[in-house]
């Protein structure tokens, strides 16, 4: 859980994921953000931003968060564009330990890996901005981060192969 209060203007924690083998990988995982501040004109307030990021520093934007709402895949100048129609998500209730300042909202995800990505690894980038106004007004979370997709046929057939094997050998050994 990442919250706002601690001094910084950003609170960023990632996490690696392997996609080499997989065919038409996918990324999913549950997020949430709540806060007790309210949307003013002129205000900046606390968010949280959800990136992907590839082996070659190409990023595409998620999702951002903050008290005004939810924004998918938002234009960002330099970043890979996402498909918003791509994106699966469904609301869902935060975790029990996950205190609710207020306004929060809560998600399940299941995002393609953009087809422009390149290596075998793809980065899950969680950030809170913080807008330094000294208060533990916003918390951000993130959790069961994963890889789905398909193995590639050689990866499959190896896997199959394997089992067939494994179950022989335990039948023979009766």
């Amino acid at each position: 859980m990442l919250q706002t209060g601690g001094g910084q203007p950003l609170d960023s924690q990632q996490q690696v994921l392997q996609i080499g083998g997989i065919t038409a990988p996918s990324i999913s995982f549950e997020f949430g953000f709540s806060t007790d501040q309210t949307p003013s004109p002129g205000t900046f307030l606390d968010s949280f931003t959800v990136n992907l990021l590839d082996a070659g520093s190409d990023v595409a934007v998620v999702a951002t968060v903050d008290a005004s709402g939810t924004y998918w895949t938002p234009t960002t100048p330099g970043t890979v564009t996402l498909d918003p129609s791509q994106i699966s998500f469904q609301g869902i209730n935060p975790p029990g330990q996950s205190p609710i300042l207020g306004r929060g909202v809560a998600y399940t995800v299941l995002i393609p890996v953009p087809s422009s990505f390149t290596g075998t690894t793809v980065t899950a980038d969680f950030d809170l901005f913080d807008n330094q106004d000294s208060k533990t007004s916003a918390l951000g979370w993130f959790e069961n981060v994963a890889v789905v997709g398909v193995p590639e046929p050689r990866t499959a057939v190896s896997a199959i192969l394997g089992l067939a094997l494994f179950a022989m050998k335990k039948r023979i050994g009766r």
